[in-house]
């Protein structure tokens, strides 16, 4: 499955977004997950690989999916 990515910080307040902080993800920019309308997604669509999720990232965004009625912006040490 495939979900928004968007640099708008703003986003980041919005129930079941995630924060994602650059320099742990290695993407160019911070950026927030927004997990409703995910979409399924053929693994050959994928060019590269941008950044890679910890697994705690990867929970808050399963958090988000699951209690959209909370925020779920986490950033890491």
């Amino acid at each position: 499955m495939s979900s928004r990515l968007t640099s708008n910080l703003d986003r980041k307040g919005f129930a079941g977004n995630v924060l994602l902080s650059a320099e742990v993800t290695g993407l160019p920019t911070d950026s927030v997950v927004v997990p409703l309308g995910l979409e399924i997604i053929d693994r050959s669509r994928l060019a590269e690989r941008t950044g890679k999720l910890a697994r705690l990232l990867r929970d808050a965004i399963d958090d988000g999916l699951r209690s959209p009625g909370e925020s779920g912006h986490h950033r890491p040490d």
